[in-house]
């Protein structure tokens, strides 16, 4: 029974295929961590004066799509993760990866567009203004090319 969860021969049993298992669950995980994305910044700017009056509601907004759009990637790594691995060994690898991909992104110089600890720090629409348009598209195909492979594992189990 290792690797597997307790509900799952149920959840197989129900008249829906494995992609739409999936992408409901997926999905809704996304949306939960979009919303959270958008609590915290959003508590802090409408706690702090100074923010308010350096940050309009605008920028705030800009700099949710821009986190949400760049920690796609990692979210959807974390999908994959969960196809095949238990529970605290999925958390345990995604925060691994995440560690030793911003040690990369840190000592390796590579292009500011795939860098997306950049596009949500210094590279951020709070500090330059302006949406990564570059570093979302390709976390965005990133994201998506995940969540295929995470398809393609789902669909060739055998439960």
């Amino acid at each position: 029974m290792k690797g597997l969860h307790g509900s799952m021969y149920y959840t197989l049993a129900l008249p829906v295929s494995r992609f739409r298992l999936l992408a409901v669950r997926a999905g809704v995980g996304m949306l939960e961590t979009v919303a959270v994305l958008a609590l915290a910044p959003s508590a802090v700017w409408l706690m702090s004066p100074v923010l308010r009056t350096q940050l309009t509601g605008l920028d705030m907004f800009e700099y949710w799509v821009a986190i949400s759009a760049c920690l796609s990637s990692i979210y959807f790594f974390g999908v994959l993760l969960s196809t095949f691995l238990e529970d605290w060994t999925q958390n345990f690898t995604s925060v691994l990866a995440i560690f030793f991909l911003q040690l990369f992104f840190t000592n390796v110089p590579v292009p500011p567009s795939l860098n997306i600890f950049r596009a949500m720090g210094i590279g951020s629409p709070l500090i330059t203004h302006a949406l990564p348009w570059a570093t979302m598209g390709v976390s965005l195909g990133v994201a998506a090319l995940l969540f295929l492979v995470a398809l393609r594992v789902v669909q060739a189990r055998e439960y």
